[in-house]
């Protein structure tokens, strides 16, 4: 028989998927609930060929919290999509709208989306889960039975100030991947090109694909998720451009929370559910205000240094992954301790 590199992968992933389990306990839990999180995929971070998909570290995140603060959970596992038939968890928090739906069975079923642009879907969501949580504002407004919970800053130990790194310097940095849906060339000529006169740093996959040539030009390839904070670090400006969908339904990125929470100055594009922060952010509404601003807050380092003043302990105080957590149990009636 002959071995294909399709079948060759396919084992791979079989094997991962049987020794790695993703299996944690707390040996000190007063409790015996179990805690099943549901995503897409559970072996990008291990697997550094792969694109890591960011609900996978929020899987983690989200895992370390609920054993840290409830003790009535023994044990956390995190499913992948295949393994939808292995849930049978108390608790199941799923966070990809396409997992297959569960059969129903005894526990609390719940449902974090991870984007915006879900709303046509929403009264299925409602029936099928006891409780629906959403990062987008407009969807929350539209839907009163959805809990608002916006993304979080991953890991706060994680994301915090460094110093800067000879590899990662510039004067102004982007991190995200390219999508020409979501960030087409207005998007692009708006948000991304003003800085290209300066030093600048584009993160992330497929920019090769844009076309303009100064962001082509500008693109340094992808980052492993442990360098991101030195990115941020340095670099004097970080940049934050939301997909158009995100912009649409008010969803914050958490680019922003995890850029603050490193103490870096951030100009962002603006949209109300921003507004908790403007205190510690620059917005604009691109092309010649961004390039302004640039040439404004480059020559000023005094100004970014105000505008970021308090800024890591916000975070701390209102979006950690603990506070999102709290705010799950407090729906579901589980007790937190802080």
């Amino acid at each position: 028989m002959r071995i294909t590199s399709k079948k060759i992968r396919k084992l791979y992933y079989l094997v991962k998927r049987v020794v790695n389990r993703d299996e944690f306990v707390n040996p000190d839990a007063t409790g015996k609930l179990t805690f099943g999180v549901c995503l897409f995929n559970r072996f990008t971070v291990s697997d550094k060929k792969l694109q890591v998909m960011g609900d996978e570290m929020q899987a983690r995140a989200i895992v370390r919290e609920v054993l840290a603060h409830c003790p009535q959970v023994k044990r956390c596992r995190i499913y992948d999509i295949k393994e939808a038939g292995q849930v049978r968890d108390d608790i199941v928090f799923v966070m990809w709208a396409g997992y297959p739906f569960l059969k129903r069975r005894p526990g609390k079923y719940l449902l974090w989306l991870q984007n915006a642009g879900f709303g046509g879907r929403m009264p299925e969501f409602l029936k099928e889960y006891g409780h629906v949580f959403s990062p987008s504002k407009k969807c929350c407004s539209r839907f009163p039975e959805v809990t608002y919970l916006a993304m979080a800053c991953e890991d706060t130990a994680l994301f915090s100030k460094r110093e800067p790194d000879e590899r990662f310097k510039s004067k102004v940095c982007f991190v995200g991947n390219y999508n020409d849906e979501q960030r087409p060339e207005a998007t692009q000529r708006d948000f991304l090109m003003p800085a290209a006169k300066y030093d600048f740093a584009l993160w992330g996959s497929n920019w090769e694909r844009s076309g303009f040539e100064q962001i082509r030009k500008a693109a340094r390839g992808r980052l492993e998720p442990a360098d991101i904070p030195a990115v941020y670090s340095s670099s004097e400006i970080v940049l934050s451009n939301h997909w158009l969908v995100h912009r649409e339904e008010e969803m914050i990125t958490t680019r922003i929370y995890e850029a603050l929470s490193c103490g870096s100055f951030v100009i962002s594009d603006y949209f109300g559910a921003l507004d908790e922060l403007k205190e510690h952010l620059e917005f604009t509404n691109g092309g010649k205000d961004l390039e302004l601003k640039l040439d404004y807050y480059l020559a000023r380092p005094d100004k970014r240094q105000e505008k970021i003043k308090g800024a890591r302990e916000f975070i701390l105080k209102n979006h950690t992954f603990a506070n999102r957590v709290k705010t799950v149990c407090e729906k579901i009636e589980l007790e937190f301790k802080d």
